[in-house]
């Protein structure tokens, strides 16, 4: 198999040719009939290309040789969902969230599946889920610099986004060792930060305490 035919079948896929795409990956996968990467892109060219059996099919190899892939789970996840096996879907969405607990597109098609099944609670349960999953996701990709553009408050309602970003935050915490503690700013000192933009685009400043432990102080910029 050549890299090139690889990459053109991966390109077709990308541009939205999702039958010529497919057949790229047919022909590939007959000179390389163990290679699950190929069967798990072969799956949405057949789905998007309206032929869901065979998407099955390529799912569940891809799947079966490649036990630790979420994105394989979840695709297999989906075409179960349109195939109306509820249960079986339930089941792959599950094992995506087991390998990567942080992935917010498995937990969402896995609240879908559940209000389909009539689990309202579950639904609703796996959603917020997957609204915790996506604030890690983002606050994983945060880097703490002074010229990090200044994003205004947001103008919202209730206390829902305050508490995202504070599992962002506990999470950052959890990933770094050493430190102990994660603080805000009090109301006041919010607000005068919010005028006086002194700590820059800075998300947050690590302060260390008589002790020796460390602890991390978020600004406004992180919500």
């Amino acid at each position: 198999m050549s890299d090139t035919a690889r990459d053109n079948a991966i390109g077709l896929m990308r541009s939205g040719k999702y039958q010529a795409a497919l057949e790229r990956f047919k022909s590939l996968l007959a000179e390389e009939p163990r290679d699950w990467s190929l069967f798990y892109m072969a799956g949405p060219c057949a789905r998007f290309g309206i032929d869901i059996s065979s998407a099955a099919t390529y799912s569940c190899r891809a799947a079966e040789l490649n036990h630790l892939e979420p994105q394989v789970f979840l695709a297999l996840g989906i075409v179960q969902q349109l195939q109306g096996e509820l249960f079986d879907s339930q089941d792959s969405l599950r094992k995506a969230v087991e390998v990567d607990s942080d992935m917010e597109s498995a937990y969402n098609s896995l609240a879908i599946t559940q209000k389909k099944m009539g689990k309202l609670d579950l639904a609703s349960h796996n959603l917020e889920e997957g609204l915790k999953a996506l604030s890690r996701r983002i606050a994983k990709k945060m880097r703490n610099s002074g010229e990090t553009k200044i994003f205004p408050h947001p103008n919202v309602r209730g206390t829902r986004w305050g508490q995202y970003a504070m599992n962002a935050a506990i999470s950052l915490c959890a990933l770094e060792p050493g430190i102990a503690n994660l603080a805000w700013p009090p109301g006041d000192q919010a607000i005068a930060e919010s005028h006086s933009q002194a700590h820059g685009g800075l998300f947050w400043r690590d302060k260390f305490e008589g002790n020796g432990s460390k602890t991390r102080l978020f600004h406004q910029n992180v919500l």
